[in-house]
């Protein structure tokens, strides 16, 4: 079963050069009058910007062709929790490794971001391998 994905390319064959050309100006004046969703766009257009060589059918067109105006969904997207949880696991070290590296120096620190979360840092000398674990806060 083959599906295809449309891309631009694809959308635009349905407009023609000009209003393509337009619905571009009207993607491009989207993103000059800060990213608005297109629904408010449109009501921008017809209240306040009564001179702008842009019209709802142009921003229907860009909308169609480019997709939702990315800019104006950030911050506005909620995430929603993932459902799968990658476990953590620890796997015992090969024998080789151990055998190499049986004395190793271990470099041990408590980073703080903005003061308020404390992490555990260390880092081995030798293998250069640093692992960094978050601590419980005090109450």
């Amino acid at each position: 079963m083959l599906t295809s994905i449309p891309t631009v390319a694809d959308n635009a064959l349905k407009y023609t050069k000009w209003a393509y050309k337009c619905a571009v100006m009207a993607h491009k004046l989207q993103n000059i009058i800060m990213r608005r969703s297109s629904c408010k766009y449109k009501d921008v257009i017809i209240d306040y910007l009564h001179d702008a060589p842009v019209t709802k059918a142009n921003i229907a067109a860009a909308e169609d062709i480019f997709g939702p105006n990315v800019g104006s969904l950030k911050g506005k997207t909620v995430r929603r929790p993932n459902d799968e949880h990658i476990t953590a696991g620890t796997d015992p070290v090969p024998a080789d490794v151990m055998k190499m590296h049986a004395q190793v120096t271990l470099a041990i620190d408590i980073m703080f971001i903005n003061k308020i979360i404390a992490f555990f840092v260390t880092k081995s000398r030798e293998l250069q391998f640093t692992t960094i674990k978050s601590l419980p806060m005090a109450k």
